[in-house]
């Protein structure tokens, strides 16, 4: 498995692109500093995509990510501009139509041992009226072996400007599985042609 995508990490870009922002000479906005982060239930429910056949090996394996549950793990501010992080209790399953394999996120996974966590965070950016989301999934086998998966996705940064939260994340990264003494990878890069696209059913 890869490294995981810390927060702290995800806070150093937030700064720079935040600098970014406060140096274009954006109107200040005196609304409520959070108004625009969506809910944090918006991805309670299940997802739902295949991987792009394009992208071998494991074209066209359907995905479904079921949310049952969030928890709130930290509220930061940065200049003015709020960030919250989410984490979320649920099921992976991976290639549901085949071979089915499937496993449980916890919230409470993170950050020991740090597999099998799902996480979302919003900076609502004050000057620009807008806020960036991102996501991170890691998911994977802790203790089976053979087949053993490493499922290591990311979504965004998404730039909104809307208090609707969207029904369709398109996500990239890697997945391996090893099998029999032999693994394979497929990379999913962040262009439009190569991510995972999931929708909320």
């Amino acid at each position: 498995m890869t490294s995981l995508f810390k927060i702290s990490t995800l806070n150093k870009i937030l700064i720079g692109f935040l600098f970014i922002l406060i140096t274009s000479g954006c109107v200040i906005d005196n609304d409520d500093p959070s108004s625009l982060i969506w809910d944090e239930d918006w991805l309670v429910g299940t997802w739902e995509g295949t991987t792009p056949t394009s992208v071998q090996p494991f074209g066209g394996k359907k995905i479904r990510i079921v949310f049952t549950k969030s928890h709130h793990y930290q509220t930061d501010s940065v200049q003015g501009n709020v960030i919250k992080s989410y984490f979320y209790d649920g099921t992976f399953t991976w290639d549901v139509d085949g071979t089915k394999w499937a496993t449980t996120f916890d919230a409470d996974n993170y950050p020991d041992p740090g597999v099998n966590t799902i996480d979302w965070q919003g900076t609502h950016m004050t000057l620009a009226k807008t806020t960036m989301n991102i996501m991170s999934i890691r998911i994977g086998d802790i203790t089976q072996t053979d087949p053993w998966h490493s499922i290591d996705l990311d979504w965004g940064p998404f730039v909104s400007t809307s208090k609707k939260a969207p029904t369709t994340i398109e996500l990239y990264g890697d997945i391996e599985i090893e099998s029999n003494g032999v693994l394979e990878r497929a990379d999913y890069p962040p262009n439009p042609s190569s991510m995972i696209k999931l929708t909320k059913k």
